[in-house]
């Protein structure tokens, strides 16, 4: 398995899949996934934290 090209690293999930989006519009194999979860064999991977809410000390 090799690794993604490109990782991006979102905090909500209408972000992470607009950036993902972006990606495969220039033929990139892209998929989002929650944090946590394994990593697949693409192009570009946007791993969304779902942390845009939670206070600053919980988050680091």
């Amino acid at each position: 398995m090799s690794r993604p090209r490109v990782l991006v690293i979102g905090d909500d999930l209408t972000g992470s899949n607009a950036t993902g989006a972006l990606f495969a519009r220039f033929g990139m194999h892209t998929m989002t996934v929650r944090g946590g979860m394994p990593v697949p064999d693409i192009d570009a991977l946007v791993v969304n934290l779902g942390n845009r809410h939670v206070p600053a000390e919980e988050v680091l």
